[in-house]
């Protein structure tokens, strides 16, 4: 579609500056800047022409800092909860069949 209409579409420089911004490049991974945070580097580099201080304004503090990967935590359903205290057995289970004659 680019192509089509004679857009050219560029990256920014962030994976070759991460060791200026004190982000760790062996993570492999740079952070994803928002609408905003891109207007702002482009902005500062026309103006400053400089790729570190367009990239120092814009990318956050909180972006640079090594992301922690958490487990997932999950939360018990109610039917989960009620196995629990049946004995882990849905009481029809536990108790067997119910004798209907």
């Amino acid at each position: 579609m680019q192509e089509e209409h004679g857009i050219q579409a560029r990256r920014l420089p962030i994976a070759e500056h991460m060791a200026f911004l004190g982000m760790d490049p062996s993570c492999g991974s740079s952070p994803v800047l928002n609408v905003s945070d891109v207007a702002i580097a482009l902005c500062t580099l026309w103006q400053e022409g400089s790729w570190e201080a367009a990239l120092q304004l814009s990318v956050s503090q909180r972006k640079r800092k090594p992301q922690i990967v958490r487990p997932k935590r999950y939360r018990a359903s109610n039917r989960d909860a009620q196995q629990d205290i049946d004995g882990g057995f849905p009481k029809e289970i536990a108790e067997g069949p119910v004798d209907s004659s």
